[in-house]
């Protein structure tokens, strides 16, 4: 009886070894899967890389090739517009203010100094000269109504347009002799002395009228005219 027992025992024991020799063989085969894996995510990708170093010299290359032809062309009309430079002029130089002569029928030319600069500065000044009138004692006269001030001044190519107050027109004492002189006084002064000014256009409180007195047309820019300077 012992024997038999023995070898049921050994029987037992030699099957129990083979079921944990089954049960080990697996967790060596994910070991293995295991490392594989790690293997395959451990590798560096050589081929990607050299691509794109390919890629970034063959696109230098094509930059240093075309050159200019890559260039986006901006047309005119989109470039910022940049005002002219205007160089600051030092000193001051000599100008005719045209007044209202002795005889009341025409202009005479009165001597005055303004700073040098821009054509618009220099309006402003003549202007405001003008508006002074000549000094007391003198036999001449100032053409321009008492009042009138000087709003705006705006240069456009070879045209000034000077903006003055409601004053122009309501203090004006009326009368085609008076009002022809206030008006060439203005137009004079200003297109006789400024280089490049041919022409002014009057404008009240920012608003042009057909006439200033009833007798003028000031609704359109206006010229020089000399014949109404004294002889």
């Amino acid at each position: 009886m012992a024997r038999k027992t023995t070898g049921k025992t050994r029987a037992a024991s030699g099957k129990a070894k083979n079921k944990a020799a089954t049960r080990k063989k697996p967790t060596k085969k994910k070991k293995t899967a295991t490392r594989v894996r790690k293997k395959k995510g451990g590798s560096f990708p050589w081929s990607v890389l050299l691509a794109a170093i390919l890629t970034f010299i063959i696109g230098i290359i094509l930059v240093i090739l075309l050159g200019d032809r890559l260039k986006v062309s901006i047309p005119d009309e989109v470039k910022e517009k940049r005002p002219p430079v205007v160089k600051a002029v030092k000193g001051t130089h000599r100008v005719l203010l045209y007044v209202s002569n002795s005889d009341g029928k025409s202009l005479k030319a009165l001597k005055a100094r303004i700073q040098k600069g821009p054509p618009a500065d220099e309006a402003r000044a003549i202007i405001k000269r003008l508006l002074k009138g000549p000094e007391k004692g003198s036999p001449l006269a100032s053409p321009i109504p008492k009042g009138t001030r000087l709003l705006s001044v705006k240069i456009k190519g070879s045209n000034a347009t000077l903006d003055f107050s409601k004053e122009l027109y309501k203090n004006h004492p009326g009368g085609s002799s008076a009002e022809l002189q206030t008006i060439y006084a203005i137009v004079n002064s200003i297109a006789l002395n400024i280089d490049g000014i041919k022409t002014v256009r009057i404008l009240i409180d920012g608003k042009g009228r057909e006439t200033l007195a009833g007798h003028i047309v000031i609704s359109i820019p206006l010229s020089a005219d000399k014949k109404i300077l004294s002889k």
